[in-house]
């Protein structure tokens, strides 16, 4: 299991196909998307950084999730949403146990968990897309009632 970590929500920065991380690992000589090098071809570097914006786009889900159980409950401490990055999937976990969402690290479609370690049929939403992701954003609840596929969300 050394290859799945928690992470906290990073800054990520992507430049002349060179992706530079600021995270606290626990383990310094695994990185969570295994891109840490220059690289060949722009279609790779292209693909990188398609890698590196879709874990932003986690990370900032992440950070909405947050705000909104503050914002809902302003007296009690809030929950904790942390990303813990698989082979396929970014997970988004609520506090240590459950899973709130998954997140596909290829192509930033969103799904709603079928269980603690796979995600639903169907996908709910695609954080490349900007109007699905300023939704997404606006609209996200700690609770995860958004991503059923009966709820407000209209589509594009």
């Amino acid at each position: 299991m050394d290859s799945v970590q928690f992470i906290k929500c990073p800054s990520i920065l992507a430049y002349s196909g060179v992706i530079v991380y600021n995270i606290e690992v626990s383990n310094p000589s695994i990185m969570p998307l295994g891109i840490t090098e220059k690289f060949e071809s722009p279609a790779m570097t292209a693909q990188a950084t398609i890698k590196a914006k879709v874990f932003k786009y986690t990370a900032l889900l992440c950070e909405c999730l947050e705000k909104n159980s503050n914002r809902r409950y302003p007296n009690r401490e809030g929950f904790r949403f942390n990303i813990k990055t698989g082979r396929k999937y970014h997970k988004i976990v609520e506090g240590e146990g459950e899973a709130h969402a998954f997140v596909d690290k290829n192509t930033g479609e969103v799904y709603k968990p079928s269980g603690w370690s796979s995600p639903a049929k169907g996908v709910r939403f695609d954080l490349r897309i900007i109007k699905e992701r300023e939704w997404l954003y606006e609209n996200a609840e700690f609770t995860g009632g958004y991503l059923y596929h009966n709820a407000y969300y209209a589509g594009v």
